[in-house]
């Protein structure tokens, strides 16, 4: 192995692997503490544009030392991760939660996962998860933690695009309006098909789209608003999974940032669609 590694060194300006091979090491740097090679010296490198440093320490010639060395590195950075997390947490805690104590197999599966997000917008998500989840015990499911352990930042982005259209039915859960289910590029009510595509595919909005009956009724703006007639609109509803990511955006009390889309899509429909008011 360290043969290769001189080999891939001295050939630095003829071959583009040597990117590749630096780029190897800086992951395994950051992952795991280091490229570990057999005859106990580790590759070391903390930027992709620095060529990988050899750190030849004879007290890691042993396998089982090795093994020991990896293992400290994991813990302390899953360490790391938790208290970051925690921080985070304590900032967004609200002084009053439910009497209800969290479930201790709910607090297992969080911090088995939480132990390994290392990405700082994404700890930000899981703080939000368990200060939610403290005020009100069963708001975040076990199943929307194991989405947030795989999910991607892009899938996240792309969430929040669609959210910002959402209104919240009378069962509590977000949905959008759409007026073509069969030519979404040409949907003036929700433009945001392809991001659409994406939430649907990672399982956070319903696949069929719903029609749009009488005495289908959600909330606007503190009004309680009803269909009068059936219409020839849909809904698409957001799944539990959904529903939770978009509570934990602050989408569920009208981020004022994303205020605008909704407000686009009800003057749309509004216009076309007869509704019945009350206050909520």
């Amino acid at each position: 192995m360290a043969a290769m590694y001189n080999k891939n060194q001295s050939s630095h300006q003829q071959s583009k692997s040597v990117d590749s091979w630096a780029k190897l090491v800086s992951a395994c740097t950051r992952s795991i503490g280091g490229f570990y090679q057999e005859d106990g010296s580790i590759l070391r490198s903390t930027c992709l544009g620095i060529a990988p440093q050899v750190d030849k320490n004879s007290q890691l010639a042993n396998l089982l030392d090795r093994t020991h060395h990896r293992v400290r590195f994991n813990e302390t950075r899953r360490q790391l991760n938790i208290e970051t997390i925690l921080a985070k947490a304590s900032i967004l805690i609200h002084p009053q939660s439910s009497s209800i104590d969290v479930d201790e197999d709910w607090l297992h599966l969080f911090f088995s996962y939480a132990q390994d997000i290392s990405s700082p917008e994404t700890r930000d998500v899981w703080a939000q998860a368990l200060a939610a989840e403290v005020k009100r015990p069963g708001s975040i499911s076990k199943r929307s933690l194991m989405f947030l352990r795989t999910c991607d930042l892009w899938e996240l982005k792309a969430f929040e695009k669609v959210a910002a259209y959402a209104f919240i039915g009378d069962n509590g859960h977000p949905f959008i309006f759409r007026s073509d289910i069969h030519d979404p590029e040409d949907d003036p009510i929700f433009t945001e098909s392809k991001m659409l595509s994406v939430c649907i595919a990672a399982g956070l909005v319903t696949f069929e789209p719903a029609p749009l009956q009488e005495g289908f009724a959600f909330d606007y703006v503190g009004e309680r608003q009803v269909v009068a007639r059936d219409a020839r609109y849909y809904i698409h509803r957001f799944t539990k999974i959904g529903s939770d990511l978009f509570n934990l955006m602050g989408m569920k009390n009208g981020n004022p940032k994303k205020a605008i889309e909704r407000r686009l899509a009800w003057n749309f429909i509004s216009d076309f669609v007869e509704f019945e008011s009350a206050a909520s």
